[in-house]
């Protein structure tokens, strides 16, 4: 018919507290993908500039800044290992937490999980043939809701 438009329904849409559950969806839990990446993120990019700043430093032979290779926890060993001034322990300080903020954000969206409501799909139709008597078939359907 005009003005038809036949629309699919969506893989997830969001929970709503005291709702009730949409016909043809269960509630589920994911990551809190938001924190998660925000995380990922905040950790990844901080790891490679101190990494970065290992690399080119052009000392690769003292092993005194090898823990800025280390994640999280390294630019706080190596305030210890490096000896640094001010500026330098400022700098190790700032991305140390940083560090340890985005690993604390990625760990927090992945443990304290969000609801949602997930689509279960639609039931299961299926045509078979079948045998109805001596000589006569037909065929079967069958479905699932």
């Amino acid at each position: 018919p005009p003005g038809y438009q036949r629309t699919r329904p969506r893989k997830s849409i969001p929970y709503r507290e005291g709702l009730p559950t949409p016909w043809g969806y269960a509630i589920d839990t994911r990551p809190r993908r938001g924190l998660v990446i925000a995380g990922a993120t905040t950790t990844g990019a901080l790891w490679f500039l101190s990494t970065t700043a290992v690399a080119l430093s052009g000392d690769h032979t003292a092993d005194k800044r090898a823990p800025l290779f280390v994640p999280v926890v390294g630019p706080f060993i190596a305030i210890g290992t490096t000896n640094p001034g001010a500026m330098g322990t400022f700098g190790l300080v700032a991305n140390g937490i940083g560090q340890v903020t985005g690993a604390l954000l990625f760990t927090i969206g992945m443990t304290k999980r969000e609801k949602y409501w997930r689509h279960e799909g639609f039931g299961s139709l299926s045509v078979s043939p079948i045998a109805l008597g001596k000589g006569r078939y037909g065929l079967g359907l069958q479905g699932t809701l």
